[in-house]
């Protein structure tokens, strides 16, 4: 069940260079209690991402699915 999705700026360092803004699509979605979270670099060929995954109640103290979505995001 998808709970949030944008297209936002991340920090990014490639290959030791230095910090620049990306433009990156962010998602969080839940699955079997978990939230997973996925970063993924907008309009980049590689398709480069990071993806992390926390218990929904580690995260939010609660169901999400209780909380507004104003709330969530």
């Amino acid at each position: 069940m998808l709970l949030y999705r944008n297209v936002l700026q991340v920090r990014c360092i490639f290959d030791g260079g230095e910090e620049s803004a990306a433009d990156s699509v962010v998602t969080m979605y839940l699955r079997d209690k978990q939230v997973n979270i996925e970063v993924t670099l907008y309009n980049d060929e590689a398709k480069t991402s990071i993806a992390a995954s926390h218990h929904a109640e580690d995260l939010f103290g609660e169901d999400p699915m209780e909380i507004p979505f104003r709330e969530r995001v």
